[in-house]
């Protein structure tokens, strides 16, 4: 009876000692990224841990959009933002400090592209003007509340 005793409060030690010692899975928290953009995006978040580089996943935002990724470790994260229709094409590139509670960000054009004029000077016999070509617009990320939750409707009973 003494030996089932004592087991019983070594395992009731070890499970405290196991609650105490993984705290971060209880304050492990979300970052999330709405596209408010006019066209579909990439966002990818990495973490840096002991000198090694972890990929998140890669969301794909149509316009509207959001995108979440849960997040355990807290610390730098990197974000990139890409062009989905030119995967290579990276509109933004930044660093978000993740301090393990919900964070939310808006996906913004920060500035119009503004196009590139030709040349003004005209001479007779000059070809027409090429079509203007548009510079590549300058994204933002944006701290804002994330958007409220949809209600889902309970399982059906069988």
């Amino acid at each position: 009876m003494k030996r089932r005793r004592s087991k019983l409060i070594a395992l009731g030690l070890v499970a405290m000692l196991g609650l105490t010692v993984l705290p971060s899975a209880a304050t492990a928290g979300s970052l999330g990224f709405r596209n408010d953009t006019d066209g579909p995006v990439i966002v990818q978040g990495m973490s840096i841990i002991r000198g090694k580089i972890y990929a998140g996943k890669r969301h794909v935002l149509q316009p509207g959009d959001v995108g979440w990724d849960h997040i355990v470790a807290q610390g730098n994260k990197l974000v990139v933002v890409a062009d989905a229709k030119q995967p290579t094409k990276t509109l933004y590139q930044g660093t978000i400090q993740f301090l393990g509670n919900t964070q939310f960000y808006s996906i913004k054009v920060a500035a119009a592209p503004v196009a590139k004029d030709p040349p003004t000077k005209k001479k007779s016999g000059d070809k027409p003007p090429k079509a203007q070509k548009l510079a590549t617009p300058k994204i933002e990320l944006e701290a804002t509340t994330p958007p409220p939750m949809a209600a889902t409707a309970p399982m059906p009973r069988r």
